[in-house]
């Protein structure tokens, strides 16, 4: 379940974020050339990689061997000594 929201979450997201970025590089082609310029499909590509990234970022902050106790015991040494 963790994983399909990561790949939905990437996925809207960065659709979102390609037609912004699309957007900004047809404005600064008109500031710089007088005509749009912009890569086909942006927000596709955009949403599809990150749709990939998203999930394989997420499992790396979560590690696998997490031990609560352990870092429980870990936090109580560093702040209450």
């Amino acid at each position: 379940m963790q994983l399909v929201l990561a790949v939905f979450t990437g996925a809207i997201g960065d659709f979102i974020l390609g037609i912004v970025l699309s957007g900004f590089i047809g404005v600064f082609g008109m500031f710089l050339f007088d005509e749009p310029i912009g890569i086909k499909f942006l927000p596709y590509f955009t949403a599809f990689l990150c749709a990939i990234v998203v999930p394989i970022w997420t499992n790396k902050k979560i590690p696998k061997s997490f031990n609560h106790k352990g870092c429980q015991a870990l936090l109580t040494v560093l702040f209450l000594n």
